[in-house]
């Protein structure tokens, strides 16, 4: 009896080694992978990735060691032997499905800035252009990486665990119901202890280094936890003050009179045309503090025939984000994007519905999927009169990863614009200078490098942009148009800055058009996406009343300012002060001199009633 628990207890620590082991070795992986990134961390910030990862890793080698414990107490029900057969398939099982998430995190990362979760889960419905997104990662490499690990783990396994479990006879049921005691003792350890709240990923956040705190995570850990706790979760997590206060201080931030606006178009049923540029960062945008000469060039000249936003943010950082804020005047919310909840994405208000009260014809051009992210439920419900996609586009002209290429689309949006009863409205969103950056002409930038084939397809983009512009010039409609382009969200490269900086999230916006009064003007007020709808319909001097987080830029009264988000945070903008405040480590990442307490509480409420507002629709 005695040396069948020696047994019973031998088994189990050796199971649980095995994983603890697993997890310090993929963090040390996830750190050689991400050497550039890592070769900034001192000695100290290196362990103390291991050191604060430490109690995550813990927890989830007891979550799988209480499956184990689980499996044995119910061996009873089983013949002689099969426990061990159980337990051999939960682990290869758990092996397999840890290898591929954290493999793919290694290179996910590089991407998104934050460790694996199950934002992947959201784009299974269109595995194309998920594939496309992630095209110019190294599949072969990274698949070989995912059998070599899964293989050696079971190696190991069967080595130096499996003999444990074989030594093991079939309990009686005194034994059984005390291997299910011990499973529920750990609960405690899989909690992280006794403490009231439980295991989260704050834990593992110990310094001012973003990187040395997202080395810490456990991959699996979090990734089951987002699935759980994230994803479907009905309550709000960002709850800081009361709802009153939050109203408070959100109202005069919101305030929206129409009357103090200045009018800047000649006329209020102008043809509108949004372009609305793939991953446009303000970084090739000198005009506006960019750093980088030449890439976008069109754009440049553009800039003195309209209207620049020089302090201009996205909303988010995803394409279904940045359309919801065009387009709704809608904030993005962490982790989830409401675009994909079609019950949800219904609810809100669209700025083509008063367009079309006012006799305006709407379209949208895209030359991918629209299915992506689910945005066609979004657009069909918005009544789009007529919606293009790859559907519309011959196979020959699908030459791209994505779809069509830009200039592909941006002929024939043309070709069906000049044809559609004015008024209009349009958007027109490109492709091209989404990653993998392929483009149908020599690149502008020689390299195979990243950040050269970034700034090739933005230049690609550019020159398609312009020659639109120069065509749209010569139709009849131009003289009353209003045309603007701005980026969906902004980009990771050409700045290498941390995932939740302002700088990721600082894009170009311009106006340009016939229908303009003024020329080579300069906004420096901090506005937002959002801003859009209330700021258009009140130059068409249109009810934007249902616009509730929409402001309009042009009222002088419109206090300036910014929101966006990140995966687990929310920063407010206002010139050259902001406010970073990051959720899972409860701190303020960054807060220049002149934000005062009150912003700092006007950016959490913010973050706390547009969640809200999302869970309620």
């Amino acid at each position: 009896m005695i040396l069948k628990k020696l047994f019973v207890l031998r088994a189990t620590a050796c199971y649980f080694i095995f994983w603890l082991g697993y997890f310090i070795l993929f963090r040390g992986i996830f750190l050689l992978y991400h050497y550039s990134l890592s070769s900034r961390l001192d000695a100290e910030l290196i362990l103390g990735t291991f050191y604060y990862g430490l109690k995550m890793d813990i927890s989830f080698s007891s979550y799988l060691t209480l499956l184990v414990l689980v499996a044995l107490g119910l061996s009873p029900l089983f013949t002689s032997g099969t426990s061990g057969k159980v337990i051999t398939v939960i682990t290869t099982f758990f092996l397999i499905l840890i290898s591929i998430i954290s493999i793919a995190d290694l290179e996910l990362f590089k991407e998104w800035g934050f460790r694996f979760d199950a934002t992947p889960l959201m784009y299974l419905n269109t595995p194309k252009a998920m594939a496309a997104s992630i095209s110019s990662s190294p599949y072969l490499m990274l698949f070989a990486a995912i059998v070599i690990t899964c293989i050696t783990g079971l190696k190991v396994y069967r080595k130096f665990v499996l003999p444990q479990f074989n030594m093991i006879g079939k309990p009686a049921l005194l034994q059984s119901l005390i291997y299910l005691f011990c499973a529920g003792l750990l609960v405690i350890p899989i909690r992280g202890g006794f403490q009231l709240a439980p295991m989260n990923q704050s834990v593992a956040f110990f310094s001012n280094s973003d990187f040395a705190n997202q080395a810490a995570i456990n991959v699996p850990w979090n990734f089951f936890w987002s699935l759980s706790k994230q994803l479907y979760s009905r309550k709000n997590p960002y709850q800081f003050m009361p709802e009153e206060e939050a109203d408070k201080l959100l109202k005069i931030y919101y305030q929206n009179d129409s009357i103090n606006t200045s009018y800047l178009l000649k006329s209020v049923k102008p043809n509108v045309v949004i372009i609305l540029w793939e991953s446009l960062t303000y970084n090739v945008v000198p005009a506006i503090g960019g750093s980088y000469q030449g890439v976008v060039p069109e754009f440049e000249s553009l800039k003195r025939e309209g209207i620049l936003f020089s302090n201009f943010y996205a909303n988010g950082n995803r394409s279904d984000k940045g359309i919801v804020a065009v387009l709704s005047g809608y904030p993005a919310q962490p982790k989830r994007s409401i675009v994909k909840i079609p019950t949800k994405s219904s609810k809100l208000p669209v700025i083509i519905r008063p367009l079309m009260d006012h006799g305006y014809y709407t379209g949208y051009f895209h030359g991918g999927e629209l299915e992506f992210a689910n945005i066609k439920s979004y657009l069909i419900n918005a009544e789009f009169n007529s919606l293009v996609g790859k559907n519309a586009f011959q196979k020959g002209q699908m030459n791209s990863k994505w779809g069509a290429h830009d200039h592909v689309v941006l002929e024939k949006a043309l070709k069906d614009i000049s044809r559609q009863p004015a008024p209009f409205f349009n958007m027109i969103f490109t492709l091209s200078s989404h990653e993998p950056f392929d483009i149908p002409v020599p690149p502008r930038f020689p390299g195979g490098d990243l950040e050269s084939l970034y700034k090739s397809s933005l230049h690609y983009t550019d020159q398609a942009i312009g020659t639109f512009i120069k065509q749209a010039k010569k139709e009849p409609w131009y003289e009353n148009a209003l045309i603007i382009i701005l980026a969906d969200h902004g980009h990771r490269l050409l700045g290498d800055s941390p995932r939740y900086e302002r700088s990721r999230f600082h894009i170009p916006m311009l106006w340009l058009g016939g229908a303009l009064k003024v020329q080579d003007i300069v906004i420096s007020k901090t506005c937002s996406q959002t801003d859009i709808a209330s700021t258009l319909l009140n130059q068409l001097k249109m009810d934007a009343s249902q616009f509730v987080w929409s402001r309009d830029i042009f009222n002088q009264f419109t206090p300036s300012g910014s929101f966006y988000v990140y995966d687990e945070g929310v920063a407010y903008v206002d010139g050259s002060d902001q406010v970073i405040y990051d959720f899972p480590s409860n701190e303020l990442i960054s807060r220049t001199r002149s934000i005062t307490d009150k912003e700092v509480e006007l950016c959490k409420a913010h973050l706390q009633l547009s969640y809200q507002d999302y869970l309620n629709k």
